[in-house]
Order: C-alpha cells, then sequence, then structure tokens
C-alpha cells in the first residue's frame, strides 16, 4: 500500500499574490519554500523563528539533504519548519518518505541494469545454455527486485514481526499458566 502524499487545505486555498501560478510542490524542501514565500517570511526570518542556520535551511529547501548533519536532523529541521509554518508535519514528512522511495526504486533499477541485459535461454540448445548461466542470475536478481517493489514498507513489516512475536508469547504464558492451574488443582485434591 503505497502512501499518497497528503496535501493540507493551504494548497489549494486559492491565489495568494504573485506566487498564484506556483504548482503544487512535490518534494519537501520546495513544500516548505513556496509555504514560506506564500506567507511573506524570508529565509532569516524563519531561521530566527527555529533556531535552524540560514545555511541549512536553504540546504533544507533546496532537497540538498544529503549536505546536512544527518538524516535524524533532516527530519527534525522539516518538522520544526512545517510548525513554525502552520503546516502539517505529517504532510511535509510524506514528501520526504515518497522522495526516499523513489531514490531506492531508482537505485535498484541501476543496480538491475548494471547487472546487463537478459537473454531467453532456449532448453534445446546446451551450448548456449552454459554461456548464458550469468543472464540467469541476473534474471533471479530482476525478479527479486521487482518483488521488493511490491512490499509494504519496512516498518509495516516491523510492526507484524512485533504482533506475530507478541502473540506467541501471550499464547506459550497462557498454555503454561493453564497447565499449571491444573496441575494445583488436581494436587490440592
Amino acid at each position: 500500500m503505497a502512501a499518497e502524499p497528503i496535501e493540507p487545505p493551504e494548497l489549494s486555498a486559492g491565489p495568494r499574490g504573485a506566487d498564484a501560478g506556483i504548482e503544487d510542490p512535490k518534494t519537501p524542501g520546495a513544500y516548505i519554500r513556496v509555504h514560506r514565500q506564500r506567507q511573506g517570511i524570508s529565509l532569516d526570518q524563519l531561521a530566527a523563528s527555529t533556531k535552524i542556520p540560514r545555511r541549512q535551511l536553504e540546504l533544507l529547501e533546496a532537497d540538498r539533504f544529503e549536505e546536512l548533519p544527518g538524516v535524524v536532523f533532516t527530519k527534525g529541521f522539516l518538522r520544526c519548519c512545517a510548525r513554525a509554518l502552520d503546516l502539517d508535519p505529517d504532510a511535509v514528512m510524506a514528501l520526504l518518505y515518497e522522495r526516499e522511495r523513489e531514490q531506492l526504486r531508482a537505485r535498484r533499477r541501476e543496480a538491475v541494469a548494471s547487472a546487463g541485459p537478459s537473454s531467453v535461454i532456449r532448453p534445446d540448445d546446451s551450448r548456449r545454455a552454459s554461456a548464458h548461466q550469468p543472464n540467469l542470475a541476473y534474471q533471479v536478481r530482476a525478479w527479486v527486485v521487482e518483488r521488493l517493489d511490491h512490499l509494504p514498507s519496512a516498518r509495516i513489516l516491523m510492526w507484524l514481526v512485533v504482533a506475530i512475536l507478541v502473540a506467541i508469547v501471550v499464547l506459550i504464558a497462557f498454555t503454561l499458566a493453564s497447565g499449571q492451574s491444573q496441575q494445583i488443582g488436581v494436587g490440592g485434591l
């Protein structure tokens, strides 16, 4: 289940000044920049209200997150800017997560493309089949990467594993507790 970017009502609130023709931003930095400009707030004013250095705000608005101190700081900066601009921090984070998913998909496609082109192996040509064994590995890898693109996010899988482990612990505890109560009842008669 792919998460769609959440768009707060400010985006569709109608034209405001010179920024009325700006298209809805698709990246978190652009989202912050557009809303800051729509509200008439300068970068220096935002830096003063958020206590984030101007240089880092410039990097943030340019979506150059790799030049910021780290992912934790990037997320914190985005949330802080969203609150300072009266925006929904979850909407900004959804844009960040969508950007990260797109980058991951692009890296996977590059990895598959760099592994080489696939070719069809005909069963009747055993000489060529042995020459195409690396392509079989490529085909398997491409299949796995394609399936990984369709998996739910790691966070969902983690919580699913946690829920299963909790259910197993509860089942074991219930079984042990019910077995002990039967032994106590029989021994007490």
